[in-house]
């Protein structure tokens, strides 16, 4: 007995893609295959989350001991500007994947004892939300130089009570943040706020 040859239908195109095997014409797609609209859309990778935590209490020197900072109230309401950081090349290369969207900064608060308790998060900051200065200082923060773009310049007294400020710690012990030595590290700025 001779076989029968399977006879296939041939698929209809929408016309915009003519010459290419479409999928048969419906009402509400064109039903081609090849039309734009009716690709399956990519799916986005997820952003990248970097983490950067703050303290809920200030370190055991006196008169702060045990003292709260303050620090989620104050990042929310915009008093606190910034945090400043060691390792400026590491941070550097963070916040710039932040505002290249390629990832989120999530500011995070200690629940305790800062490295052995929860974190909650206070913020995410997401692209252009989030910039970056360079900083050095030296013993007790006598001396501290901002990059503006422009180079180093060196901060007098009074400027130095202003950074102390919006980042939300008293003089006295933002001096003693620095007394540990040579700091070349980074300002990372919550705010619009950039120092020239």
């Amino acid at each position: 007995m001779a076989k029968t040859k399977k006879i296939t239908k041939k698929k209809e195109c929408c016309g915009i893609y003519a010459g290419q095997d479409c999928e048969p014409l419906t009402s509400n797609n064109n039903g081609c295959m090849y039309h734009p609209d009716n690709k399956k859309p990519k799916k986005e990778k997820p952003l990248k989350t970097y983490v950067i935590t703050m303290m809920v209490k200030f370190p055991t020197q006196a008169p702060y001991a045990a003292k709260t900072t303050g620090f989620k109230k104050k990042i929310l309401s915009g008093e606190k500007k910034h945090t400043i950081r060691q390792n400026y090349e590491f941070w550097k290369k963070r916040i710039d994947e932040v505002n290249a969207g390629k990832a989120i900064l999530s500011v995070r608060q200690w629940s305790g004892k800062p490295y052995n308790s929860k974190q909650t998060e206070i913020k995410q900051f997401k692209q252009g939300e989030v910039s970056y200065q360079r900083i050095t200082a030296t013993g007790g923060a006598s001396d501290i130089g901002i990059n503006t773009g422009d180079g180093f310049y060196m901060l007098s007294n009074k400027r130095i009570l202003t950074v102390a400020k919006n980042d939300g710690v008293p003089i006295d012990l933002f001096r003693k943040f620095f007394a540990g030595g040579v700091l070349d590290g980074i300002i990372i700025h919550f705010t619009n706020l950039v120092y020239k």
